[in-house]
């Protein structure tokens, strides 16, 4: 399971499952998370704490302050682990990047919040690939099924 591209590559089947978005998180305490909506420009002074700068998400954020003028992101922490990002956000005010579905689930017990930056919001569609004449075993095909059926309802 992985974020799939427009077109399988040469060999491979792409099932999609869901789409997940792209968003700017923060504690619920933060003084970007009380506004309804948060200029791209805003972000310019602000400190991240993000997984890995090599992260597709964290590219992506890179990217866009660039194509938007802005500078590069100031990042003072980079942390592997997903609660310990969860936890840094919540006590701190430094902002991080992530999806909308892992925010849902898990951002609301730390206090953690979505940053509403427009500019920011990128959809990536997630799905199964898997060997176009490789053998799928039955439990896999029904893993796929299950899945497709449980991530089609909101999360």
């Amino acid at each position: 399971f992985n974020f799939i591209g427009a077109a399988p590559r040469p060999g491979t089947v792409h099932e999609h499952l869901y789409d997940d978005e792209l968003v700017v998180c923060g504690s619920a305490r933060h003084r970007l998370a009380k506004m309804r909506r948060v200029p791209l420009a805003e972000l310019a002074s602000e400190r991240w704490a993000i997984q890995s700068s090599q992260h597709l998400w964290v590219q992506t954020l890179m990217h866009v302050l660039r194509d938007h003028g802005c500078p590069p992101p100031n990042i003072a922490m980079q942390v592997r682990s997903m609660r310990a990002r969860l936890q840094i956000w919540s006590c701190t005010d430094l902002l991080g990047v992530t999806t909308k579905r892992l925010l849902r689930q898990a951002g609301t017990p730390f206090g953690v919040k979505e940053i509403a930056v427009a500019e920011l919001r990128r959809a990536r569609p997630v799905g199964a690939i898997y060997r176009k004449d490789g053998y799928l075993p039955p439990a896999a095909r029904r893993l796929i099924e299950l899945l497709k059926a449980r991530l089609s309802r909101p999360a």
